[in-house]
């Protein structure tokens, strides 16, 4: 009986009410609630401030410019075929007369030829009623020597003149050059004799080109010219000779014709300055058989320089 009276008692103490709880073991059983509280706090500040970190990592990383720098390509290369850099040109060949030199330069590429208003004839004052140029082929054109017939009675004269043409063309020479080129064409021939003449031909030396015509008259009864020769110059391309960029140096004049007599009077008919002779003008009569007047007909050269 008292055993189970026992363990009726202790099955009732599992279900009483739990002992009250003291002030001092209520704070106690406080502190640790904030305590866990504040570790919570602190815990999701530390995971808000390495989240705040994370991002501001990510952003200065993000902010970072990994993009490769192109702008800086290295020294132009010339003779690769692309312009670089400084150059104003470059086309990858040897052509130093394309308009790109080998040095990726600019060079010349090809001359044309301007006709200007001719200068006075050699004899002040006489007419020119006869024109003939040598414009007959593609090639620009110039006069290549000149030629004609004496003959009369002493003294002699000039009965007849006329010119032979070249081609002008850019050659390589050591440098730019611009030269005569071989051309069949023949500027028409005025005046003539019946009786013994003595055919001549003056021309300027090798790669010069005529710029002016002297000739000798004497004034009788009429004024015949008797003597004529060609003044001539060798034409240099050069980018720094503007506006025609073309430059003359001096050549030899070409001999007189025959008939020279040094007593006669000198008239001397030049082009203008930067131009050279492309044909004749005159006044040549084929009844009296003379050469009463005689001038050049002139044309400035321009060198185009730069690729086309």
């Amino acid at each position: 009986m008292r055993r189970w009276l026992c363990s009726a008692l202790a099955v009732m103490a599992c279900f009483s009410d739990p002992p009250p709880v003291e002030d001092g073991e209520g704070t106690a059983t406080g502190s640790g609630s904030e305590s866990a509280d504040d570790d919570a706090t602190a815990s999701t500040s530390t995971a808000t401030a390495s989240t705040t970190l994370g991002t501001s990592d990510a952003e200065a990383t993000s902010n970072v410019d990994t993009s490769a720098d192109t702008s800086d390509t290295g020294p132009a290369v010339c003779g690769d075929g692309v312009p670089e850099g400084d150059e104003p040109c470059d086309d990858a060949n040897g052509d130093e007369l394309d308009g790109c030199t080998s040095n990726c330069e600019l060079g010349p590429r090809q001359v044309t030829l301007s006709m200007i208003a001719a200068p006075p004839a050699i004899v002040p004052g006489s007419a020119t009623p006869i024109s003939d140029t040598c414009f007959s082929g593609a090639l620009p054109s110039v006069v290549e020597s000149l030629w004609g017939k004496t003959g009369g009675v002493e003294p002699y004269w000039a009965i007849s003149a006329t010119g032979n043409c070249d081609g002008l063309q850019l050659q390589w020479q050591d440098g730019p050059r611009l030269v005569r080129v071989p051309d069949d064409a023949v500027l028409p021939m005025y005046g003539d004799f019946d009786g013994v003449v003595t055919p001549w031909t003056v021309g300027c030396e090798p790669g010069a080109v005529p710029i002016g015509v002297s000739g000798r008259y004497y004034v009788g009864k009429v004024i015949n010219v008797r003597a004529l020769r060609l003044h001539c110059a060798h034409l240099v391309p050069d980018p720094n000779a503007p506006p025609h960029f073309v430059m003359f140096e001096p050549a030899a004049s070409s001999p007189w014709s025959p008939a020279d007599y040094p007593n006669d009077t000198e008239g001397v008919s030049m082009c203008p300055a930067g131009a050279i002779v492309v044909g004749f003008r005159g006044d040549i009569s084929d009844a009296a058989s003379a050469v009463y007047q005689f001038g050049p007909e002139c044309a400035i050269p321009t060198v185009e320089f730069g690729p086309a």
